[in-house]
């Protein structure tokens, strides 16, 4: 893929001296392309002119244009959308008639692009914060909804100048992109790498803060730290990375919004960070914890999910244990009473994925069956109202499903079928269905639809 960064570098970088050479190159790649000889030579013959040019030219906008139309004959859709982005966002120069032509193309393709979100493309869909996003197997990706320093998309659009994405981790005011080659990017205003950080298999991003699993088995932390959420025990925001030192053999991490979690390889789970609502569940009202300790209770964990003040792990057995706020009901116990030791989820057996959003918990069976509880109230438990619950309940208009996500407020599930389905708070989009109406029962993002997992 031709990202636009990397487009930039071709085309508005200028070289010490340029010639007829380069319009001579752009002429025959206008020869390549006539007549729908060669679009693989075209494609390299436009490259190479616009590398040479290296300012703007009287016929580099003509290239750029020619350039997109030979990816879009070879299928190559996110090729061509961003080679007619780097027009549109850097269009002095160029006569006027070109960029109008180009802004078209765009909203064209971009409308285009929502289509592709089918199993043989995508590799992840996932929810967090005011956010949604799809990770394509490319490593390209696709995202929808909002947050602090992402613009509104009411349907899933390309994030530019992302390659080599293998997933990511999408809190309140956050998104960061983990490479396939281990390292992570923070994405907002431009982007950038996170220094330090290599050889990463998962994130988690909380209210303010990020953990990051390596894939020896340390965490790294950064962001806010006023509960000692980091776990370095310094109680001071860290703007860099740092490892929490002596804890090692971490298989999954999982952050609330001032509180983190871990899983160990031997089913114990480990905790640090605020505990004024008993989140931590050590059995003591304790303000804060600035190092990872163990929980006492239920053995054998598989899986671990944090909501804002709540945390939730699934047994290897397939039953779910609770602790932490329950003023929503969150525990899933039949109660709203807070718990600062883990209790048991009730009615609630054969679940094979958790997870949980601000006061909400979701589950997955292995009948393919999603149950919720907790807050309802912008239909994040996928009933048809707003009312809350204090234990599970079912789903309905849901069957086969494999995989389940959450943000701060609402839900995306994915089918075995691959079709997308989302569901609760959608005021900045994050539902994907083209609107700004909370859904209070899963719709299908027929636009989004089919894709492979979340």
């Amino acid at each position: 893929m031709v990202s636009g960064l990397l487009l930039g570098c071709i085309f508005w970088k200028s070289p010490a001296s340029f010639g007829a050479a380069a319009e001579d190159l752009f002429q025959r790649a206008m020869v390549s392309e006539s007549g729908e000889r060669d679009m693989a030579k075209a494609i390299d013959q436009y490259k190479e002119a616009l590398r040479r040019a290296g300012g703007v030219q009287p016929w580099t906008g003509r290239a750029l244009l020619h350039l997109g139309m030979c990816y879009e004959r070879l299928d190559k859709v996110k090729e061509a959308l961003l080679v007619y982005r780097s027009v549109v966002k850097r269009p002095d120069g160029i006569d006027p008639q070109l960029v109008q032509e180009a802004r078209a193309d765009v909203q064209r393709l971009d409308a285009q692009l929502a289509s592709l979100l089918n199993p043989t493309d995508t590799k992840w869909v996932l929810a967090g914060g005011t956010l949604s996003a799809a990770v394509q197997k490319d490593g390209s990706m696709l995202w929808w909804g909002a947050s602090p320093t992402i613009n509104v998309s009411l349907r899933p659009s390309v994030l530019e100048d992302v390659a080599n994405a293998a997933s990511a981790a999408l809190g309140s005011s956050q998104l960061f992109i983990l490479s396939q080659d281990g390292s992570v990017t923070q994405w907002g205003n431009g982007s950038s790498s996170l220094s330090g950080l290599t050889d990463i298999m998962a994130l988690a991003s909380g209210g303010g803060h990020t953990l990051a699993l390596k894939n020896d088995g340390t965490v790294w932390a950064w962001g806010d730290d006023a509960c000692g959420q980091l776990g370095d025990e310094s109680l001071t925001i860290k703007i860099k990375p740092v490892a929490i030192a002596g804890f090692s053999g971490v298989v999954a991490i999982a952050a609330g919004k001032e509180h983190s979690i871990a899983l160990k390889g031997d089913g114990s789970v480990w905790a640090w960070g605020c505990n004024d609502h008993g989140q931590l569940g050590l059995g003591a009202w304790l303000t804060i914890m600035p190092h990872p300790k163990q929980v006492p209770g239920p053995a054998a964990i598989a899986a671990v999910a944090a909501g804002a003040n709540h945390t939730v792990v699934l047994g290897s057995n397939g039953m779910v244990w609770s602790w932490g706020d329950n003023t929503s009901g969150q525990l899933g116990n039949g109660s709203t009473q807070s718990s600062d030791i883990p209790v048991q989820v009730r009615n609630l057996s054969g679940v094979q994925a958790i997870a949980a959003g601000p006061a909400y918990t979701l589950a997955l069976r292995s009948d393919g069956s999603v149950w919720a509880w907790g807050d309802n109230t912008f239909g994040s438990l996928g009933q048809g109202n707003a009312i809350q619950r204090s234990i599970p309940v079912h789903v309905p208009g849901l069957t086969a499903i494999q995989t389940i996500s959450t943000g701060s407020g609402h839900v995306v599930a994915v089918r075995k079928d691959g079709s997308v389905w989302a569901w609760g708070r959608n005021d900045k989009g994050q539902v994907g269905d083209g609107s700004t109406k909370n859904r209070l029962a899963p719709v299908q993002i027929s636009s989004a639809a089919p894709a492979a997992g979340v």
